[in-house]
């Protein structure tokens, strides 16, 4: 329309732009439209006329057009960096999308498109997968006067016929403390599922109860039956587990679980967890923490950390909460469009207030005050997010929650605290890993690493799916001349911090 302004929003991918109106080619990227619209894309040659273009690189609007439009691609994000790449990423056509009540199918390239004009200012919207083929998941968008277009890649995967998916969260380790032990386990596949977990608990452990009645104990090692489950179902088993009192501070807890699946299951890689916790001393019960945190006070970060939050609470009041509320502003370092949610304790519902804070609400919780049931007094939820992209050397990336009970005044936590310091090496590097080496890379079979600690070092293929392990000592020469030749993503993790990057064999 006359008057309304084209932007080409990835320029950068483009060799150049030709403004049909102009008939001359323009390097810049916004302008008014002095006559009714023709632009495309030379690179591309895809035509562009009326409100908005049909190029995923150009769109047109103006506050005079009272179109809006969400659009973006469906993909599966190989490289688990929570952010959608052309060149790696593999887009899906013919995806079912759902956004209020409105169906759109991805086209060839794996993009999605809705164009109303009944969408509304200040209003969140969230295009959601709903194909039965694909792992339903979903972003949140919205407008105001001065964005009428939103951009909103949705990542996912194929659903395999049959998966089930091992997670784990534990409370805060306390000597003499009865801790909180969840298992969460999501069927990831279309098929209905079951199996039996089997957990076998830390020698400083002792076994107290269960959500669940346990099919068997032995020692230290219990079985329970996970009950059928539909497609994108999640089942909560936690266990109850009393910490010697003789535990020092600092020292590490280990429990293991392994999920044995009634039918076949497509990808036993996500069957098995190991959950690992730090002894502490007196705390406030309720409270934040971040993963990893980082290197000294400050809590030293590259600018390609992903960070992990778990956000724990405790009723310390005098009688049952029906309600608990977990509010959480992201901090300006972060990008809520990468937000991912893990898992919590309870059952919950996951809403937005504004543009930047998650809102929590566990509806019917019925949680006891500690002085009732101290180890059922416990709750937590989990979710792991990107940072901004190129973010500065020096941005702190300060994270904290309030937590509600009822009708009570809100419970503050403590304040995390992560500072980027980003590295040009292309690994997450700790200042105390400085010396960390491994190759070759590219290897042909052999890998060499060398760290000035021990460590555990972890080979995952581009599904996420974990396909070596090995301790480390000072230095190791590891064969993996068992793993099929491509590209492979490595994370070396310590006590003093976590290294990755890539590794590609051939």
């Amino acid at each position: 329309m006359s008057g309304d302004t084209a932007i080409v929003t990835r320029s950068q991918s483009l060799k150049k732009v030709i403004w049909g109106d102009l008939n001359q080619t323009d390097s810049s990227i916004s302008r008014k439209i002095l006559n009714p619209a023709q632009v495309f894309l030379q690179s591309t040659n895809i035509l562009a006329n009326g409100c908005y273009a049909t190029s995923p690189d150009v769109i047109i609007s103006s506050k005079n057009c009272g179109c809006k439009m969400v659009r973006g691609y469906v993909y599966e994000d190989l490289n688990n960096n929570y952010y959608f790449d052309p060149k790696i990423d593999r887009v899906f056509p013919n995806v079912k999308v759902n956004i209020s009540n409105i169906v759109a199918f991805t086209n060839a390239r794996g993009i999605y498109e809705f164009k109303s004009d009944t969408f509304k200012l200040g209003t969140t919207y969230y295009p959601t997968i709903v194909d039965p083929d694909y792992y339903s998941n979903y972003r949140s968008v919205n407008f105001d006067s001065k964005n009428l277009y939103a951009d909103a890649p949705i990542s996912t995967f194929k659903l395999l016929s049959s998966d089930l998916n091992l997670q784990a969260t534990s409370g805060r380790s306390r000597p003499g403390f009865t801790i909180p032990l969840y298992f969460n386990i999501n069927n990831r596949g279309k098929k209905t599922n079951g199996g039996v977990l089997t957990v076998s608990l830390d020698n400083s452990y002792t076994y107290s109860s269960a959500s669940k009645t346990p099919k068997s104990i032995n020692g230290k090692t219990l079985t329970f039956d996970v009950d059928s489950m539909e497609s994108g179902r999640t089942q909560t088993i936690t266990v109850f587990a009393t910490l010697s009192t003789t535990s020092p501070f600092g020292s590490t807890i280990s429990s293991s679980a392994s999920l044995a699946t009634t039918k076949p299951d497509d990808n036993t890689a996500n069957n098995n967890f190991t959950l690992t916790s730090t002894v502490v001393g007196s705390f406030d019960p309720n409270d934040i923490e971040v993963s990893p945190k980082g290197t000294g006070p400050k809590g030293i970060i590259a600018d390609t950390t992903k960070l992990d939050y778990t956000i724990r609470f405790q009723n310390l009041g005098t009688d049952t909460a029906f309600t608990v509320v977990v509010k959480n502003k992201l901090p300006n370092g972060v990008d809520f469009n990468q937000f991912k949610m893990v898992g919590a304790s309870h059952n919950y519902q996951l809403s937005m207030q504004g543009t930047d804070t998650i809102v929590c609400t566990f509806n019917k919780i019925l949680l006891p005050d500690n002085k009732k049931n101290e180890p059922k007094s416990h709750g937590f939820i989990r979710y792991k997010i990107n940072q901004k992209p190129k973010n500065a050397s020096g941005t702190e990336i300060r994270n904290e929650a309030k937590v509600y009970f009822d009708f009570n005044a809100p419970v503050a936590t403590n304040q995390v605290l992560n500072t980027v310091n980003p590295i040009t090496t292309g690994f997450e590097f700790a200042d105390a890993l400085s010396g960390f080496q491994l190759y070759p890379n590219p290897s042909e079979g052999i890998l060499n690493v060398v760290s000035p600690i021990e460590g555990k070092l972890v080979l995952s293929n581009i599904l996420g799916q974990s396909v070596f392990q090995s301790q480390i000592g000072k230095e190791e020469k590891l064969d993996i001349s068992g793993l099929e030749k491509g590209l492979y993503m490595f994370t070396f993790e310590t006590i003093e911090g976590k290294k990755s990057g890539k590794l590609i064999i051939r």
